[in-house]
């Protein structure tokens, strides 16, 4: 005979065992009771855990995004224009004349102008945002002049540059943060 036709037995045996005693019976369906709630409360801890998990996971997923739109900006569009400023060639810097207009339909630049938009609420960290919001500033400063074939006397590039690469340094270690913080 197969083992599962024991339980019933057991569980009569449980039950004839509560009715030969009186006190046992209310103190079973206590027991049954935290039991119950222990269970309960035990369901909505994990589930709140999964939720909580679930809300880093895609925190996490757009710090990267963030990340790769900034380095694919940095990269594609400001890198050739600053090492041009930085080495003062001007033949190669009158080549780089109208940059800015020339770039502005490329989804590089999009990218980074749809996150110039984005709430700040919407941000990972309050801090990322800010950073976010002077380096794109400083970033379009330096970019615009190339729309100035002249390159306007009044511009200061090794300072602007500077803050460029102080801006960029910033808002990556503040995306850095914000991406530990949701660990």
């Amino acid at each position: 005979m197969p083992a599962w036709s024991d339980v019933p037995c057991f569980f009569g045996y449980i039950v004839y065992l509560a009715d030969l005693h009186s006190g046992l019976a209310s103190w079973i369906g206590a027991i049954g009771a935290l039991l119950a709630i222990l269970l309960a409360w035990l369901l909505a801890r994990w589930e709140y855990r999964r939720d909580r998990r679930d809300a880093a996971t895609r925190k996490r997923a757009e710090i990267e995004l963030i990340s790769k739109i900034v380095l694919d900006f940095e990269t594609k569009l400001m890198a050739g224009y600053v090492v041009a400023l930085k080495a003062n060639n001007q033949p190669l810097l009158l080549s780089f004349a109208g940059f800015y207009n020339k770039h502005k339909n490329d989804p590089e630049w999009h990218s980074m102008r749809d996150l110039a938009f984005v709430p700040v609420i919407a941000w990972p960290s309050l801090e990322a945002y800010a950073r976010f919001k002077q380096y794109w500033f400083i970033s379009n400063e330096i970019l615009n002049t190339s729309n100035n074939p002249g390159f306007n006397s009044t511009f200061n590039f090794s300072e602007a540059l500077s803050e460029h690469d102080t801006r960029h340094v910033e808002l990556t270690t503040a995306l850095q943060n914000a991406r530990k913080s949701c660990s």
